[in-house]
C-alpha cells in the first residue's frame, strides 16, 4: 500500500515538474523572441542563468516596452475569448453567487485546462521582463 502510495507521489512530482520546466522555457522563448530580438530589451541576468543561447544584438527600441506587455495581454484575452466554452462563463465570472455553475458545484470543464497555459505564456513572456 505504501509502495502504491510512494509511486504515485513520485509520478505526481516528476509530472509537474515536467510540465513547469516546459512553462520556463515556454515563457523563456517568448521573452527572447518577443523583448530581446523585437524590442532589443536585454534584462540584467546572473551568469550562467540563461536558457536559450545569446542573440544577435538588435536595436533597443524603448518605446516598444510601453507597447508590448498591452499587445500581450490583448492576445491571451483574445486567445481566451476565441477558445473559451459556452458563453455563461462569462456570466459566471461577473455573478458568481447567482450562477448556476457555481450554485451547483460543476467541475471545470476540460476545454479550459487546454488553453490556460497558452494565454499564461502569452500574457508572462511579453511582460514578465519589463518590471
Amino acid at each position: 500500500m505504501l509502495g502504491r502510495m510512494l509511486l504515485h507521489a513520485a509520478a505526481v512530482g516528476l509530472a509537474a515538474g515536467l510540465v513547469g520546466s516546459a512553462f520556463f522555457v515556454a515563457l523563456e522563448l517568448v521573452q527572447r523572441l518577443v523583448l530581446e530580438d523585437l524590442a532589443g530589451y536585454r534584462p540584467l541576468r546572473a551568469a550562467g542563468e540563461r536558457v536559450i543561447d545569446d542573440p544577435a544584438t538588435s536595436v533597443f527600441r524603448p518605446w516598444l516596452l510601453w507597447v508590448l506587455p498591452g499587445l500581450g495581454a490583448l492576445g491571451g484575452g483574445l486567445f481566451a475569448l476565441l477558445f473559451r466554452g459556452p458563453r455563461s462563463w462569462a456570466a459566471a465570472a461577473m455573478y458568481p453567487q447567482a450562477s448556476p455553475w457555481h450554485v451547483h458545484c460543476a467541475s471545470v470543464p476540460a476545454s479550459v485546462g487546454k488553453y490556460k497555459g497558452q494565454s499564461s505564456v502569452d500574457v508572462h513572456g511579453v511582460g514578465s521582463a519589463v518590471q
